[in-house]
């Protein structure tokens, strides 16, 4: 398995997917960089994603991992379903098992 990192991505206060094309990931790791409001966080999820909807990431430091499934050698993450939505200047890091 390959780590591919994504250095990183900054927020523009939309929501984007997390690769403009198809890409497929075992496991994904994003991380919160910089975040200039406690109250509006970093968000992480599905195409419903919003500045109000999603897995939340409130400081610098703060993590979501979305594992390989033990039970589905096969199984994977599409990159191009996985949206996130950040205020301007927010940003994070992405990386991935391939």
């Amino acid at each position: 398995m390959q780590a591919v990192n994504v250095v990183l991505f900054t927020g523009d206060g939309a929501s984007h997917p997390f690769s403009a094309t198809p890409q497929q990931a075992k496991w994904v790791q994003v991380t919160a960089e910089s975040v200039a409001s406690k109250s509006t966080p970093i968000r992480i999820g599905g195409v419903a994603v919003s500045a109000t909807a999603g897995s939340p990431l409130f400081q610098q430091g703060a993590s979501q991992f979305f594992p390989q499934d033990p039970t589905d050698s096969t199984a994977r993450y599409e990159l191009s379903q996985m949206f996130y939505n950040a205020l301007t200047g927010d940003t994070f890091s992405l990386m991935y098992g391939i």
